[in-house]
């Protein structure tokens, strides 16, 4: 554990969830897969022209573009469900397949040791949950541990634009200077957080150098849960 600053006292917890407390790539694989098979249930004129690989070059085709609406991947997947059901011929369904997807997409297994971790981490702090993605924190099994939620689909910008950690700091009821962010995401959680005056931590499992020359160094660099108990919970 690397520590930039030589305290680090502080009143609330926010947290990245994706590649912070649960490895998200297996979830989106399974998600995509399980929708894949609902359209071939459903929607078979889809999958009797596509398959998955492209589909998938299909939606990022269409998300790319829409750059004014990539802080709401919510919308993002409605619109693509609404296109993709038109182009072959189907009047509706994509409220349904938007339902059934964020089910999935909520359907996460944390790392280990992270619900062990929330559990002696919330006893101390309220913890909020501050994400660009469209995970619900509220409806997968870490619900318990968190008081708030902050997700940029909500608050009309994505991280690392300040708004989002004001809303942030807000939800836990404490000022930028109280709060230790935790994120994996060197620009979007890091930067973003300290340049708000908020105590960045970057959660780097890898153990990666900081790849920012320019930038200042995070406040604290954690391999692990333990760490960052050890860095939150000093006496």
């Amino acid at each position: 554990m690397r520590i930039k600053t030589p305290r680090f006292d502080v009143k609330a917890v926010s947290f990245d969830l994706d590649d912070t407390l649960w490895p998200v790539q297996p979830i989106l694989s399974a998600a995509e897969d399980r929708l894949y098979a609902l359209l071939e249930t459903d929607y078979p004129a889809i999958t009797a022209t596509c398959d998955q690989a492209s589909l998938q070059a299909r939606r990022m085709a269409f998300f790319r573009p829409r750059t004014e609406l990539h802080h709401d991947l919510t919308r993002l997947r409605q619109l693509y469900f609404q296109d993709l059901l038109a182009e072959f011929g189907y009047t509706s369904g994509a409220d349904t397949l938007l339902d059934h997807f964020l089910t999935w997409r909520n359907d996460v297994t944390p790392y280990p040791g992270c619900v062990d971790f929330l559990t002696q981490l919330a006893e101390r702090f309220p913890l909020v949950a501050c994400t660009n993605g469209n995970a619900d924190v509220f409806k997968t099994p870490l619900a318990p541990f968190f008081t708030a939620s902050v997700r940029s689909e909500e608050a009309g910008v994505a991280k690392p634009d300040p708004h989002i950690f004001k809303l942030t700091c807000q939800a836990a009821s404490v000022r930028a200077a109280d709060l230790a962010h935790v994120g994996d995401n060197t620009v979007t959680d890091v930067i973003g957080s300290q340049q708000f005056g908020c105590h960045g931590v970057w959660y780097n499992p890898d153990g990666l150098d900081w790849p920012h020359p320019n930038e200042p160094a995070p406040h604290a660099n954690v391999a692990n849960y333990e760490e960052l108990l050890a860095l939150l919970l000093k006496d």
